[in-house]
């Protein structure tokens, strides 16, 4: 008998010992004690049938929502642990974080926006896209200044003049009127492309657009874990 890609071994196999297979891409050690057994197998490769056949029953919108929160890491933040407070939430937070990526209503009072006079739709949509409430600039500092930090403790301190910081501004070869600019601009990182200066742009998106239609393929192509 075969679950998903496993083939199941009799009971009788299972008392001779038979070992479950092993993922040599996360499994690095040969030791038994940590290798997993044939109940994680088992239970995962039902998981995974089910969340196949579950994924294929939604609309194009649920569909980019379910990959985008089974993405790699996306449940980070509800594992880290809140010994400061960027790394803690209070209820409401934590409780429309949750709503999110449970697929459930976030605001159900929905009204009109108060910038682009737009509807507002109950699952908060419309207010983490609106480029006009300038939420979506404040969500994006917070990135930046977490990659900032990350550096920081890496050894690079990025001074405020290197934080968004224009191009023209830079040794580039710009126009002296080019109005873009750089989230963080670093000197280098010894051993990180050989040292040189480090010009990055950090990007906020989300897998549903304002008007509740997912983004290009995020429906479709967005990888599941």
């Amino acid at each position: 008998m075969a679950i998903g890609e496993i083939n199941v071994p009799n009971w009788h196999e299972l008392c001779q010992g038979t070992p479950a297979p092993s993922d040599e891409d996360i499994e690095t050690s040969h030791d038994s004690e940590y290798r997993k057994g044939w109940q994680y197998r088992f239970s995962n490769a039902i998981e995974k049938a089910f969340a196949g056949s579950h994924l294929q029953s939604l609309t194009p919108t649920g569909k980019a929502v379910m990959r985008s929160c089974a993405g790699a890491h996306s449940a980070a933040w509800l594992t880290a642990i809140p010994h400061e407070e960027a790394s803690s939430f209070d209820d409401v937070q934590f409780r429309c974080g949750i709503s999110r990526r449970l697929g459930l209503p976030v605001n159900p009072l929905a009204g009109l926006c108060p910038a682009c006079q737009g509807a507002l739709d109950e699952f908060g949509y419309h207010r983490t896209t609106c480029m006009r409430t300038g939420l979506a600039h404040a969500r994006h500092r917070v990135i930046v200044a977490t990659w900032r930090r990350i550096f920081k403790e890496a050894g690079t301190n990025i001074p405020d003049r290197n934080v968004e910081r224009y191009i023209r501004d830079t040794h580039l070869r710009n126009s002296p009127v080019d109005g873009r600019r750089l989230d963080l601009v670093s000197q280098g990182i010894s051993g990180v492309f050989g040292g040189k200066p480090l010009f990055m742009d950090a990007t906020c998106i989300s897998p549903v657009r304002g008007s509740g239609v997912p983004t290009k393929r995020a429906a479709t192509r967005m990888r599941l874990s």
